[in-house]
């Protein structure tokens, strides 16, 4: 039973990649052609970052720990 729930993880995990890998290839492709909109938003920069975090876990090699670390600057404006 335990080696089924192993495999049924590995096939999520890599269906997840595929999904991914697939709507990267379509936004490119969208770029290329010219026909990729974009649009000005405010937007939440702690989420964007977390999400790319948790992206970048599902495809690490399960040794490799992904870390976010906060740095603080003075910015002028």
């Amino acid at each position: 039973m335990e080696k089924r729930r192993q495999y049924m993880d590995i096939v999520e995990e890599n269906n997840d990649l595929l999904l991914q890998l697939i709507s990267d290839i379509l936004d490119l492709s969208k770029i290329e052609a010219g026909t990729f909109d974009f649009t000005e938003r405010e937007l939440d920069v702690n989420l964007l970052c977390e999400d790319i975090v948790l992206a970048m876990r599902m495809k690490a090699r399960p040794n490799v720990e992904i870390l976010l670390t906060a740095i603080c600057r003075n910015v002028a404006s």
